[in-house]
């Protein structure tokens, strides 16, 4: 009897676990962007004194709206023409294909660098994200003197330019040194948006600390926050059904 109880539990905690796999396979990530293209002959971006540049990317395949909007910022510095902030995007041939947007600064500069996707003219941009629970943004790597935080933050608006437009604004941040995922889940912050006529999407790094370096990989919309999370349920169920089990 016991082993029949037991047996029970993992087959439940199995079919559980095979409709959320089902589930996540069934919502295909939407790929906002990997960096792969770029188009504009002002790349690399450089600032040595305060003011911001915006380099615009057109006719990009991979890109939702074939347009990229990267903008880069200079705030203060401890040596106004010496202290600069920099952007870049590395296209590598491969294999391994790395593809990066990187942000750098000198010891003494503080910057921004941030993208915005919204098609080659207002409203002309349609994303699809009313399938998607988060924003994931992964960074090949973070590093700033004493791995202070960093802030980021997601705009979303939808219907821009209509009569009925909507935005919210998703505020993170950055908290560890090194490569990682960051994720913004979509509906933390209530609002009116649209998701499903997302028209404008920016994702920003602000105030950011003097020395700060940062690459990223990847933007993608998904309907789960990583593959891990499946794992780790498969994992807590099974702990779980063993538990059971040893009490009986």
């Amino acid at each position: 009897m016991k082993w029949s109880l037991a047996k029970r539990a993992a087959a439940s905690w199995a079919m559980a676990l095979a409709v959320l796999v089902a589930a996540t396979a069934a919502q295909a990530d939407i790929v906002i962007d990997e960096f792969s293209e770029r188009t504009s002959p002002w790349w690399p971006a450089a600032l040595s004194a305060g003011g911001a540049i915006g380099i615009t990317d057109t006719g990009l395949t991979t890109v939702p709206g074939g347009v990229r909007t990267t903008y880069l910022t200079y705030s203060t510095g401890d040596i106004p023409g010496l202290d600069t902030v920099g952007a870049y995007i590395f296209i590598a041939a491969g294999p391994p294909a790395v593809d990066l947007l990187e942000y750098s600064s000198t010891t003494g500069a503080v910057g921004g660098l941030s993208v915005r996707y919204a098609g080659a003219s207002q409203g002309a941009l349609v994303l699809d994200l009313s399938g998607a629970g988060f924003l994931r943004i992964d960074l090949a790597g973070y590093d700033a003197p004493g791995s202070q935080p960093m802030p980021f933050s997601v705009l979303l608006i939808s219907d821009h330019g209509g009569a009925n437009q909507q935005s919210v604004n998703l505020p993170g941040q950055v908290v560890a040194a090194g490569a990682q995922p960051l994720f913004i889940a979509l509906n933390s912050v209530p609002s009116n948006v649209d998701f499903a006529n997302i028209n404008l999407l920016e994702v920003s790094f602000y105030d950011l600390p003097k020395g700060t370096d940062f690459r990223i990989d990847r933007i993608v919309a998904t309907a789960i926050p990583e593959p891990a999370t499946v794992a780790l349920l498969g994992l807590g169920l099974g702990t779980l059904a063993l538990g059971r089990r040893r009490k009986r």
